[in-house]
């Protein structure tokens, strides 16, 4: 069976408990500087919305707000995430075995109310194996930068990561 019937056979929570546990696994990749890079929801936001914009794709002129907002259930944009790691070099391996053998409700409990904390996790999670993300704060603003010195990544390997999220998130761009 292909991994897309896979995922098109799974319920919601599953996906989401998918998900949960591909962040974890790539965040056990990352250099311990990048774990705590991101502190928030908010902050992941406005990393996407920044790659965004220094990419040039936010052509709809998306803010930090419109991303994966916290009360929308989203089910489509998970299974759309976790066909997004499907296709990833990076984290298809991880996604793979979890697909094939997914964690149990009782392994780890992912209610629909966090799915969109759970999403901004893997995509910063998967971001980060792209790029490294540096966040700094003065005067009460975030600031965000992105230092493409991971191994492979190009600007236009960081310009299809962002098409990507433009996908993912049913914004086409203009």
């Amino acid at each position: 069976m292909s991994d897309r019937a896979l995922v098109d056979q799974m319920d919601d929570q599953t996906i989401l408990l998918i998900l949960s546990h591909v962040t974890q696994e790539l965040q056990k990749e990352l250099p311990q500087e990048q774990l705590g890079a991101i502190r928030s929801q908010d902050e992941a936001r406005e990393a996407i919305v920044a790659l965004l914009n220094a990419t040039g794709e936010n052509t709809a002129q998306l803010d930090a707000t419109q991303i994966v907002p916290e009360d929308e259930e989203n089910p489509a944009l998970s299974r759309g995430v976790l066909e997004l790691l499907l296709n990833d070099e990076a984290a298809r391996p991880k996604a793979e075995e979890l697909l094939a053998n997914p964690p149990k409700e009782e392994q780890m409990s992912v209610t629909l109310a966090i799915a969109g904390a759970v999403i901004l996790g893997v995509l910063i999670a998967w971001l980060q194996t792209k790029i490294d993300l540096k966040v700094s704060w003065k005067g009460g603003k975030t600031d965000i930068e992105f230092e493409m010195e991971k191994d492979k990544t190009d600007p236009e390997t960081i310009k299809e990561v962002a098409k990507a999220i433009i996908s993912l998130l049913g914004t086409t761009p203009l």
